[in-house]
């Protein structure tokens, strides 16, 4: 399981980095760009990126592949991993349109949906808690 990230930088208007990590958060990459990786120096960007999407799956290195073949006429560079995209959302889309024909998609979900999962199995497990707690004898009560 991992994910694959869409990150942008204040300092790089119009420009999207693609990437993806197997082993942290999209969240924690994009510090690790920034701050650099134990005692070493960061990239030398002068602001720190946001993360505007992470897709989680389970094959990570595969879907990212296939974005920067499917983009790579909008590289700048062709040995890095920035795109040409003025609006972060139109990168979204597409990574989403590719998400879709992957072979290992069946697997795969959006941080989005994995989200609003997490939260409503978390709502439950809190309320069944919540309600127990409530019947349960008081502590003085117990002996």
């Amino acid at each position: 399981m991992g994910s694959v990230y869409i990150l942008t930088n204040k300092s790089m208007p119009g420009l999207v980095k693609i990437g993806f990590t197997e082993t942290q958060t999209a969240q924690d990459r994009a510090d690790q760009l920034y701050h650099g990786y134990n005692d070493s120096v960061g990239t030398g960007v002068p602001m720190p990126f946001d993360v505007v999407h992470e897709e989680l799956c389970d094959n990570p290195k595969e879907l990212e592949a296939l974005i920067h073949q499917e983009l790579d006429e909008l590289r700048p560079n062709k040995d890095r991993e920035f795109f040409t995209f003025p609006d972060p959302s139109e990168a979204i889309q597409r990574l989403k349109e590719v998400h879709k024909r992957q072979p290992t998609h069946a697997n795969c979900v959006s941080s989005d949906s994995l989200w609003r999962k997490w939260t409503s199995q978390f709502l439950t497990r809190f309320s069944k808690l919540s309600n127990r707690s409530k019947t349960a004898p008081k502590e003085e009560e117990q002996f």
